[in-house]
Order: structure tokens, then sequence, then C-alpha cells
């Protein structure tokens, strides 16, 4: 699944740019 491998990355980004 293409959308869960994109999902995960946004995740890591947000998770840089908060944390």
């Amino acid at each position: 699944m293409e959308t869960f491998i994109v999902c995960r990355r946004v995740a890591n980004r947000l998770q840089h740019i908060l944390f």
C-alpha cells in the first residue's frame, strides 16, 4: 500500500518538525 508508506513518511516528517 503506497498510502500507508506515504502516511508513515509524513508522520516521520511531522515528528522531526514537532520535536
